[in-house]
């Protein structure tokens, strides 16, 4: 399912079971499959969102992975080369660095 004013770069897979919330921005060559990716968020390039709810106003930078149950609280800024999973929680607000978190 995809809202308004959402935008999906070159070479991007959007697969199964998506949903995109208004004005997502999902950068070119990422692979979104069974995720929830609420209003406002963007995507940098490259990244992997497999399983996943990533709240509104999200920033994920370049090459970061969210997989496996992984949940992104409103507002949360995910660096580059960060890889989130196994379930992890990141609360609302917080600001991960580049290459902070290889959970």
């Amino acid at each position: 399912m995809l809202e308004r004013g959402v935008s999906v770069g070159a070479g991007a897979q959007v697969g199964s079971l998506v949903v995109l919330g208004a004005d997502v921005k999902i950068g070119a060559n990422c692979t979104v499959e069974r995720a929830v990716i609420l209003n406002g968020t963007q995507v940098g390039e490259g990244c992997e969102l497999r399983d996943c709810i990533v709240g509104p106003g999200c920033t994920i930078g370049s090459s970061s992975s969210i997989t496996d149950g992984a949940v992104l609280g409103e507002g949360v800024e995910i660096g580059a080369d960060n890889v989130i999973t196994r379930g992890a929680r990141i609360f609302p607000g917080v600001q991960l660095p580049d290459r902070a978190i290889k959970f």
